[in-house]
C-alpha cells in the first residue's frame, strides 16, 4: 500500500489519501525524529480528526462503489447502503425508495430481516410501521404478477384443468371432506409467503442474484417475475464520481460562455 494523492474534485481520493496517509501514521512519527527538515507532521489532534473524517467518508465509499458498479445488479445493494449513509449521518432519511427496499428483500440473503434491521436503526420504534408498508408494497406487487395473463404452457395446463373438472361430475362426499377439519385450500400460502418463511443464505456468501432466481423460477414463477423486474431497475443513472464533482461542468459552462 503506497501513499495517495488527493485529487480536489474527487471526494473519493480524499478518503483513500486518508486511508493511506493513517496507515503510515507510525512512519511519519519516526521520520519527524529523525529528520530534522521534516517539519509538518500532523499533530495528535490532526491525527484524531483524519481518523474520524476517514471513518465518516468510509460509508460513502463502499456505498458509491457497489451502486456504481456495472457487472452485477445494484439494486438489492440500495438498502443497506443508504441505511449505511444515514446512520453515519446520525440523521433520519425519509426518502426511502420502497421499490428499491422491495428488491433487497428479494436477495435470498436478506429478505424482509434486513429491512426490518436498517428500519430500526434509523427510524427506532416507528420502523415497524416503515416496514408494514414496505410489506405490504410488496404484497400488492406480487398480486399484480399474480393476476397477470398466464403463459402459453400455463394456458394449456389451465385449459386441461377445466376440461377435466368439466368432464367428471363433482363426489359430494369428498367435497365435504375438504371442509372436514384438513387442509383449507384457502389458506395455502402463496409463492411469496413461502420463499419470505424460508431460512435465508448466509448472508456472506458470493451469489449471482439473477442465476439463483433463474436455477427458482420452476419453484417461484410469480416472485421470480417480481425479481426480473425489479433487478433490472438502476440506483440511477449518474456515475458516483458525477454527483460530487463540479469540475467538468464548470469547464462545459466556461466554453458555453466563451462561445457566446
Amino acid at each position: 500500500m503506497g501513499l495517495e494523492k488527493d485529487v480536489s474534485t474527487r471526494w473519493n481520493f480524499t478518503y483513500l489519501m486518508l486511508v493511506s496517509v493513517i496507515h503510515y501514521r507510525l512512519a511519519f512519527s519516526y521520520l519527524e525524529m529523525t529528520e530534522p527538515s521534516f517539519k509538518h507532521c500532523p499533530t495528535p489532534p490532526e491525527w484524531e480528526k483524519m481518523e474520524n473524517i476517514s471513518s465518516f467518508l468510509c460509508s460513502f465509499y463502499i456505498a458509491t462503489c457497489e451502486i456504481s458498479s456495472t457487472k452485477y445488479p445494484t439494486t438489492n445493494f440500495y438498502c443497506p447502503a443508504v441505511s449505511s449513509i444515514s446512520v453515519s449521518l446520525k440523521e433520519e432519511y425519509s426518502q426511502f425508495s420502497s421499490v428499491l427496499a422491495i428488491a433487497v428483500i428479494l436477495d435470498p440473503r436478506y429478505k424482509l430481516d434486513i429491512v426490518r434491521f436498517c428500519y430500526t436503526k434509523i427510524y427506532g420504534m416507528e420502523g415497524s410501521t416503515q416496514v408494514k408498508h414496505v410489506r405490504d408494497k410488496l404484497s400488492y406487487l406480487f398480486m399484480e404478477y399474480s393476476s397477470s395473463p398466464t403463459t402459453s404452457s400455463s394456458s394449456t395446463t389451465s385449459a386441461l384443468k377445466n376440461y377435466h373438472n368439466a368432464s367428471v361430475k363433482p363426489n359430494r362426499m369428498m367435497q365435504e371432506f375438504e371442509t372436514f377439519g384438513g387442509l383449507d385450500l384457502t389458506s395455502q400460502k402463496s409463492q411469496l409467503e413461502s420463499y419470505l418463511q424460508e431460512p435465508r443464505l448466509d448472508s456472506n456468501v458470493k451469489l449471482d442474484i439473477l442465476e439463483f432466481w433463474k436455477v427458482h423460477k420452476l419453484r417461484y414463477p410469480k416472485v421470480a417475475a417480481v425479481a426480473h423486474d425489479i433487478l433490472s431497475i438502476p440506483i440511477s443513472t449518474v456515475t458516483s464520481e458525477s454527483t460530487f464533482t463540479v469540475g467538468g461542468r464548470v469547464i462545459v459552462e466556461a466554453l458555453v460562455f466563451t462561445r457566446d
